[in-house]
């Protein structure tokens, strides 16, 4: 298997996360996580892997800690 990446863009994130068919949920995962968490996910200039908003979406959206690594894989690969 892949080496799960510590980091990857956003915009490999973004892409992995449509392609996946989380885009909505993600969208409003981070809507209602608040203000801060908006901003961070819209201005961050990595997402990575051990960042505790991630963490946060990741269990408001059901998704295991396989799953979101393997997320991870795929942003990694765009």
């Amino acid at each position: 298997p892949a080496p799960v990446p510590a980091s990857v863009t956003p915009r490999q994130a973004r892409l992995a996360i449509e392609a996946a068919g989380l885009t909505a949920r993600v969208e409003a995962a981070v809507d209602a996580a608040g203000t801060a968490a908006r901003i961070a996910w819209d201005y961050a200039l990595e997402i990575r892997r051990d960042d505790p908003l991630l963490a946060q979406l990741a269990g408001a959206l059901g998704l295991s800690e396989g799953e979101l690594d393997q997320l991870f894989v795929a942003a990694a690969a765009l």
